[in-house]
């Protein structure tokens, strides 16, 4: 879903987000792309190909109050993403399997901050991917194994 709304919840009203996979995009542009080469063709005219792809199976953005006004709602909101990744090699191996929670370090507390809290939020995702398996490749090391898929969970 690139563009969708996240209704009122738990005194945070609701937010609209759009343009989500750009905002993914460029997460990993700002983070992880130096960690990857770009697609090539071996041969001419031949399909593209990498070292190693990202593929996200679910990036999911919510927002969640840190602190709250005596009459109700919310005073402080950081952005929360969820998410599971695999990191594929060129032969199509799954060499990891990664999920997590990302939580923007900075609370969104006036009008316009959700857009700024999601952005940290998909940037701490990214720092805990390379943590989780780049780094241990960028070493030649293999990151911990790829736990089996289970079907309906870690598969799409």
């Amino acid at each position: 879903r690139d563009s969708y709304y996240i209704p009122e919840q738990n005194g945070v009203t609701g937010v609209p987000v759009e343009q989500w996979r750009a905002t993914l995009r460029a997460g990993f542009a700002n983070g992880l792309a130096p960690f990857f080469k770009p697609a090539y063709q071996k041969t001419p005219g031949g399909p593209y190909t990498a070292d190693f792809t990202l593929k996200f199976l679910k990036a999911d953005l919510e927002f969640t109050p840190v602190a709250i006004y005596r009459g109700g709602g919310a005073a402080a909101v950081v952005a929360r993403v969820t998410w599971m990744a695999q990191i594929i090699a060129e032969n199509g191996e799954v060499v990891a399997r990664l999920k997590g929670e990302a939580i923007s370090k900075n609370p969104w507390v006036d009008y316009g901050g959700s857009g700024r809290t999601a952005a940290e939020a998909v940037a701490q995702m990214y720092e805990e991917i390379a943590d989780k398996a780049l780094r241990p490749l960028s070493e030649g090391k293999a990151p911990a194994p790829a736990a089996p898929a289970v079907k309906g969970v870690n598969t799409l």
